[in-house]
């Protein structure tokens, strides 16, 4: 006689980041974790209509973070050119920096290995 399968629901997937920060796994005081984590939701909530936008537009947050790359260190190389070029390179890097985090957890992709490359 077979055993009765159980069909409970599964739970909810949580990302390696999360797990890390409920568990106090992760390299924050936890002053620091909840100061994080308050600031992450703000600003997820802030985002929302341009997290969903980059979603659609099939936007992953490596694509954020390569252009953050790319444009921070091209801050040095066109001061030389252009102050005001070099400085928009600048501000480009902070807010694709400042946004490749909040689309990871948007598209529940976020993980200790994205914070760790992030930082």
């Amino acid at each position: 006689m077979d055993e009765p399968q159980n069909h409970e629901p599964a739970p909810p997937l949580r990302d390696e980041a999360s797990v890390a920060s409920q568990t106090g796994n992760d390299c924050y005081s936890a002053g620091e974790r909840d100061w994080m984590e308050r600031t992450q939701q703000w600003r997820g909530k802030l985002f929302q209509p341009l997290l969903r936008s980059l979603t659609a537009c099939r936007v992953s947050p490596s694509h954020l973070t390569l252009l953050s790359f790319i444009a921070g260190t091209m801050f040095a190389p066109l001061w030389n050119q252009s102050a005001i070029i070099a400085l928009a390179a600048l501000v480009g890097h902070v807010l694709l920096d400042g946004l490749d985090g909040p689309l990871a957890r948007y598209q529940g992709v976020a993980s200790r290995r994205g914070s760790f490359t992030d930082t």
